[in-house]
């Protein structure tokens, strides 16, 4: 159940893509493109529903009658053989818990199933608008603005090309290693906020 997002493996997903650059002359010049100016904007947006979370080696046992999103992991020192990470390590019964990790040894795969959890679905946008001068027919100057996630959504699952976004994307789903209190939870698995970057170049 523990790993990646399979977004293959979403059942809807739909992207949409423009790019229309716009010339604009000098009325006062010849009608050419040695001076002039390129206005450019780029739209891309994807929907997509909910992908399932599942992984490598992690196949708990499912209890359907279990407290959704708490896990029992094997500790010999509990009263009940079992522990609640997400509570401080405090002991619980199993049948309390929604999912149950297999104790070392078993020899055995748990009763989780295939695609069991899945994570919420990305509602993305991402815009750029620039500006190209041409200076001469050779010579241009190309300044633009892009927008990441320009609507601030929450984007579960997918990653940010911003540097201070989680390193991994989709919630942490290991019964066994997931940190406390990050177990399914989907707020460690959003690839961040929107982000604005500026460029300038210059080609000759």
């Amino acid at each position: 159940m523990a790993g990646r997002i399979r977004n293959f493996e979403a059942s809807q997903s739909t992207f949409f893509s423009s790019h229309i650059p716009i010339h604009l002359i000098d009325p006062f010049l010849r009608p050419s493109r040695a001076i002039g100016e390129d206005v450019i904007t780029e739209s891309r947006a994807l929907l997509q529903t909910e992908a399932p979370v599942r992984g490598n080696n992690d196949r708990p046992d499912l209890n359907p009658l279990g407290q959704k999103g708490v896990r029992a992991v094997p500790n010999a020192s509990s009263p009940t053989g079992y522990v609640n990470p997400d509570a401080n390590n405090a002991p619980i019964d199993p049948k309390t818990a929604q999912y149950i990790s297999l104790a070392a040894g078993s020899n055995r795969t748990g009763t989780a199933g295939r695609n069991t959890e899945r994570t919420r679905g990305i509602n993305n946008f991402d815009f750029t608008v620039g500006k190209q001068i041409w200076l001469t027919e050779r010579t241009n100057l190309q300044f633009r603005t892009e927008f990441f996630n320009l609507f601030n959504h929450p984007q579960y699952g997918s990653f940010s090309i911003s540097p201070f976004s989680p390193a991994t994307a989709g919630p942490s789903a290991n019964v066994t290693t997931t940190p406390a209190g990050q177990f399914l939870q989907p707020q460690f698995g959003d690839g961040g906020g929107r982000v604005i970057r500026y460029l300038l170049k210059l080609t000759f």
